[in-house]
Formats: structure tokens, sequence, C-alpha cells
């Protein structure tokens, strides 16, 4: 089966510094057309529905007392300023990290962990997608999964190139083509 070339914007790669050797390896993460069928094989979810989903999920965590206790933590200085900020409304805090852990599980994982696992797999030559996706989460150093701003660009990735997806599958289904 041929799949789409993907564009150059829709691959991140992460550099990993082995702690113990100290080699850097460079982990590629990517979104093309495997992500869909190697998602839903995996999860039983399609990816467009997960994404709806973890994106409802965040509006109904946002009120206004989560909005204030964020801006006094962002503005805070020091790591005892944000303490304090956190230690102020405790209850609002830790009802969001539930309501969040709560909202974001498929197949016990978060949507984040699995994009990390499925978008390190697309990026493999396809004879080692069955092997790499039996590994699931082994097939990653622990660090990609604590890199907040690693998961939130391929987070944003999937989003972008599930948009972009849907628009050429309209367009195609609307005019029997896919535009150049």
């Amino acid at each position: 089966m041929a799949f789409k070339r993907y564009p150059l914007r829709y691959v991140k790669t992460y550099r990993y510094e082995n702690p113990e050797s100290k080699e850097v390896d460079e982990i590629v993460f990517m979104a093309n057309g495997y992500l869909f069928p190697l998602f839903k094989s995996l999860t039983g979810v399609e990816l467009g529905d997960a994404i709806a989903d973890y994106k409802k999920g965040l509006l109904d965590l946002v009120d206004n007392d989560l909005v204030e206790v964020i801006t006094k933590y962002e503005g805070a200085q020091t790591a005892e300023d944000k303490l304090k900020v956190l230690a102020e409304k405790p209850e609002v805090v830790f009802s969001a990290l539930r309501a969040a852990q709560d909202t974001d599980a498929i197949c016990g994982l978060s949507l984040i962990d699995l994009l990390l696992v499925i978008m390190r797999v697309c990026a493999l030559p396809e004879s080692d997608h069955a092997e790499a996706l039996a590994a699931g989460a082994e097939i990653l150093p622990q660090e990609c999964f604590e890199d907040p701003q690693l998961a939130l660009e391929l987070l944003m990735l999937a989003i972008q190139y599930d948009d972009n997806a849907k628009k050429n599958s309209s367009y195609r289904a609307q005019h029997g083509k896919i535009p150049k």
C-alpha cells in the first residue's frame, strides 16, 4: 500500500543523550500516512475522535479559578512563590490534575504517550512497525515521556496532520482529486 509523502513540517527530531554512555541519539517522530491506521489498530479509536475528546476534556477543565491559579503561577518569579500560589488553592490544582488524567486515558495510556509511541513507529521502516508497536513505550527512553515541550509539539503535529488529512479527504470527496 502506498502512502503519500509527508512535508518536513510533520517531522520532529528529539536529541537524546544517554546519561551513562554520553552518546547522543536523534530520535525521529513523524506524522505520515501510517499514523491513522497504526493509531486505530493500537487503540481501536480513530485519531480524530481521540483528539476531539482530548480538546473537549481540556475545555471542560478550564474555569475562572484555574485560570487565576495558572496566571499567578506563570507570573511567580521563584520556586517558593510558585509553591505559595499552588498552596493557596490546592483543591483547584488537584481537581484539574485528576480531571486531566481521567479524560486523557485510552487503553490505559494517555493520548500524549500514545502519540509519542505511534509517531516514533511512523518514522521507522514499515517492516519494523509490528515489532515496534509490540514493544510499545519500551522503544523510547523515559526522558521522552517526561519532556512536556516534546509532548506538546507532537500533539500539535498530530492535530495539524489530522486537520490537513481531513481537509484533503473532503476535497477529494467533492472534486474527485487531491489538490497539488
